[in-house]
């Protein structure tokens, strides 16, 4: 596995193990639960969207928010299901490395200029309006 040193690594880890880390993400939280501005909290606003569909929103627009989501299924997570399960060394890769995001990252949108070009190139009308692309 590489070794995560930015962010353009770490969400590289994220999507060569997409499917990985969905399961083991959904096998600890309700997928059609609403899902939360911030992550857990009940009290926050909700985002309109499932968590199945904000883990996938976060990740469409490289939102750093969704280590958030591996950090709570993390601490969920027994150790026999741990290693038992295909992804977990990466998963757990990218919830050690959450530094490479700053405080600001995590508390509000990221930084579109800290993104790579042509982020937005591959997101459909819906999600691009939602994000205030359009």
């Amino acid at each position: 596995m590489p070794e995560i040193k930015n962010k353009k690594d770490w969400w590289q880890v994220v999507d060569d193990n997409w499917d990985c880390l969905l399961e083991i993400v959904l096998h600890h939280m309700k997928f059609a639960a609403p899902a939360y501005e911030k992550p857990g909290d009940d009290k926050s606003p909700k985002t309109g969207r499932t968590i199945l569909e904000e883990l996938d929103f976060l990740r469409k627009i490289r939102n750093p928010k969704l280590v958030r989501y591996f950090s709570a299924s993390w601490c969920m997570a027994s150790d026999a299901y741990a290693w038992s399960v295909p992804g977990w060394g990466a998963f757990c890769d990218l919830c050690s490395e959450e530094w490479i995001f700053n405080e600001d990252d995590l508390q509000g949108e990221p930084k579109l200029e800290d993104q790579d070009d042509g982020l937005f190139e591959d997101l459909d009308d819906k999600t691009l309006e939602e994000i205030g692309k359009i």
